[in-house]
């Protein structure tokens, strides 16, 4: 599907013109061992119209929503995650962080785990992770991040428990370390897909391939990871439930993110969409590295890391659609 869609306006602001393109049915060659699942997820009873009402949902100009601005009229500077599961609501509060409740959930750009995990995926692409535990090499991005002055966020959920932290991206980590060595061909396929430049991807690969058998087996909490994002003083979001994914949403229109829960209310609560900001993926990179190659090689192991999680949570048959501004 390739549709472009006409400059409408949302609660005042103005959406840009933008094209949705239906990039691959599945993730490239339809890889994918985790559970979540398109398919089981419209064929359940009374889910007929479910593809059809996420696709227009999709295809509509309010999938996009401005970034939100900070109390001083600036666009947020921080992340979240592309996880399409709602916020948890209780005594009016929306979310907490450090115990303490806020009133509204503001619109932050998405990238899969947050800045941390993709600032700590560019290590491992880059080869600086060599030697580390995961841990270590998490604790390394949060210095990065802080040292370059690039806020983060994160999120759990309300069923984290142990040393759980609610985010498939964080607490599968070693897994999908592992996933990005697994299917390191379909990975590098479905990033030429997305007309990425790919030069540099058998280096970076290289070094996931490395990483991955160093950490093999080594004691890993997700919670500690989150918990240092808290210690940090970031958003920490709790989401709410299971996931309904059936679609991946790949936005590349820079000041805006994908709304998420514009999906789940076209779709009554049936569907969530995993969402990734790719502008976001490339501002983490350019603000972390100097070097031209450095970046080019951050953005790849980023998408990596981003492709070997859907992998790991997903049986990848998610369509995944890429957004642009209309040309």
């Amino acid at each position: 599907m390739s549709e472009s869609i006409a400059m409408a306006e949302r609660n005042g602001e103005t959406l840009p013109d933008i094209e949705v393109t239906k990039v691959v049915d599945g993730l490239g060659m339809d890889y994918g061992t985790g559970t979540i699942s398109a398919a089981a997820q419209e064929a359940k009873p009374g889910n007929e119209d479910l593809a059809e009402l996420t696709d227009q949902a999709i295809a509509s100009p309010n999938i996009l929503v401005p970034i939100s601005s900070d109390e001083n009229g600036d666009q947020l500077q921080d992340d979240g995650c592309g996880d399409g599961r709602g916020i948890v609501q209780r005594s009016g509060a929306i979310f907490t962080k450090d115990g303490k409740e806020f009133k509204r959930s503001l619109n932050r750009s998405k990238v899969f785990g947050g800045g941390m995990v993709m600032a700590a995926a560019a290590r491992i692409g880059l080869g600086k992770a060599k030697g580390l535990t995961a841990k270590q090499n998490i604790e390394g991005a949060i210095d990065d991040l802080n040292d370059r002055g690039v806020d983060f966020g994160a999120h759990t959920d309300n069923h984290a428990h142990g040393e759980l932290s609610g985010c498939g991206a964080i607490d599968r980590h070693p897994v999908i370390l592992q996933a990005a060595v697994q299917f390191e061909e379909q990975i590098a396929n479905t990033i030429a897909d997305l007309d990425v430049d790919t030069t540099g991807i058998e280096e970076v690969q290289q070094n996931f391939r490395t990483y991955a058998q160093e950490v093999a087996g080594q004691p890993y909490s997700g919670r500690e990871a989150k918990d240092s994002v808290v210690a940090n003083g970031k958003i920490v979001k709790e989401l709410a439930d299971a996931h309904l994914e059936t679609r991946v949403l790949l936005n590349l229109v820079e000041g805006f993110t994908v709304d998420q829960g514009y999906v789940r209310d076209v779709t009554g609560g049936r569907a969530q969409v995993f969402a990734v900001d790719v502008p976001r993926i490339v501002e983490i990179a350019d603000s972390l590295y100097d070097d031209p190659s450095d970046r080019h090689k951050a953005i790849l192991s980023e998408l990596v890391y981003t492709l070997a999680t859907a992998a790991v949570l997903t049986k990848g048959d998610l369509p995944v659609y890429k957004i642009a501004e209309a040309k």
